[in-house]
């Protein structure tokens, strides 16, 4: 497996998915084996189904050593149902049992949770305010709690978009977060860019003073909090929510309202306290380029560049550099 995968199978989690397979297949190999409060979060390899009329494919070659699955959407396909895959169910009411790992980012409160996968933009959106979702956990059939993907911002921007429902936020209605761009350790400012790999991650705390039935409004402070590439960017709270279970974990789109590629790779689902700020730093340093200022040879003389990659094929490229520690080969 790639270093990506070890460094993320390295945390203790719930489930996992590498997307890290010899081929593509529907039941890709899972990951994790956390438990939640003495019972166990199973997801077997048969729970996944694949659909759509645009088939998901593997891919290789952009992160390092790291397959992924890419999603082709097509606005032209008529019904628009392009690839997707997905865990549960899409009928209205199909909660789960207690072992199920759909509930885990609602229910057993209370909680602090993460998941967190690979995004990897496509060449570019053409209508602004348009999201190609990646991952997405829904309830009541086909209504979205969290959706996150890749979007074109009302400001005519590349941007990582997240969604949260106002059937979960009863109070204040929908958080809709366009990121255009973030910022790094450096304090440098990053914009998010076509074409280009993001680590995304989602946070959700819940400190409930009363534990209410699903679907009833709860009291306390619910809280999410997101994460680029293992940095800070968003946060919001709020006081009174609406408990929700969930019917189905989905990778990828079904209706498509625009034409592109995404990839995704590397998700996972975990505690808070086993991954952590530190655990996000992590695993974004084991799949992000090492970024140095390179020479190439131009077929006549050595040039250099600000643009901190290697030329070759007639492209930039990012480069991917180990040092070895004294034990483990370990990232720039």
């Amino acid at each position: 497996m790639s270093r990506l995968t070890d460094k993320y199978q390295s945390y203790a989690h719930f489930k996992g998915i590498s997307f890290d397979e010899a081929s593509y297949t529907s039941t890709p190999t899972k990951t994790g084996a956390l438990q939640l409060s003495g019972n166990s979060v199973i997801m077997t390899d048969g729970n996944f189904t694949a659909d759509g009329n645009n088939t998901a494919t593997l891919q290789t070659g952009v992160l390092p050593n790291q397959k992924y699955y890419q999603f082709e959407f097509n606005n032209t396909v008529s019904p628009q149902k392009n690839a997707r895959l997905y865990y549960g169910s899409f009928a209205s009411g199909n909660a789960g049992g207690i072992d199920d790992v759909r509930r885990v980012m609602w229910d057993y409160t209370p909680f602090d949770r993460v998941c967190g996968f690979w995004l990897k933009m496509p060449s570019n959106i053409t209508s602004s305010s348009s999201v190609i979702a990646a991952v997405r956990f829904l309830t009541n059939g086909t209504s979205a709690m969290i959706t996150v993907g890749a979007a074109k911002s009302p400001n005519g921007l590349p941007a990582i978009n997240f969604t949260h429902s106002t059937a979960e936020l009863s109070t204040g209605g929908a958080v809709v977060q366009w990121y255009e761009s973030y910022t790094d350790t450096g304090s440098n400012v990053i914009p998010i860019q076509w074409d280009k790999w993001y680590f995304i991650a989602v946070r959700k705390s819940i400190n409930e003073t009363n534990s209410p039935s699903v679907g009833d409004p709860a009291t306390g402070t619910i809280e999410y909090k997101h994460y680029i590439n293992g940095q800070l960017v968003g946060t919001f709270t709020r006081t009174s929510w609406t408990k929700r279970s969930i019917n189905a974990i989905v990778f990828g789109n079904n209706n498509a309202v625009t034409n592109g590629k995404i990839g995704i790779s590397s998700w996972f689902l975990s505690d808070w306290d086993q991954i952590g700020t530190g655990g996000l730093a992590d695993i974004f340093r084991y799949g992000s380029p090492f970024y140095s200022t390179m020479k190439y040879y131009d077929g006549d003389s050595w040039e250099w560049t600000n643009s901190q990659r290697v030329y070759y094929d007639n492209a930039w490229q990012d480069v991917y550099a180990n040092r070895f520690d004294g034990t483990n080969w370990v990232p720039m």
